[in-house]
């Protein structure tokens, strides 16, 4: 099995809003059938804000099942 890291190892703090930071998983068997949607919830969510404060806030995602892709867990 090949090793997974919870996000991409190559992100840095230093590129803020990037969008390698997550990895995309393509969604199998996509089914016309199947609706919904993925709820991720992060309940520490740390930041840094434009003044950069550290921050914590409560984060909810939502990805419909219609989505070709998804994000790692």
């Amino acid at each position: 099995m090949k090793t997974k890291f919870l996000g991409n190892n190559k992100a840095s703090i230093n590129s803020p809003g990037s969008s390698k930071i997550l990895d995309p998983i393509v969604r199998q068997n996509q089914s016309s059938a199947i609706s919904g949607v993925d709820y991720w919830n992060a309940y520490e969510f740390s930041f840094l804000d434009s003044n950069r404060h550290p921050l914590l806030k409560v984060v909810e995602i939502v990805i419909p099942a219609s989505s070709a892709r998804t994000v790692e867990s």
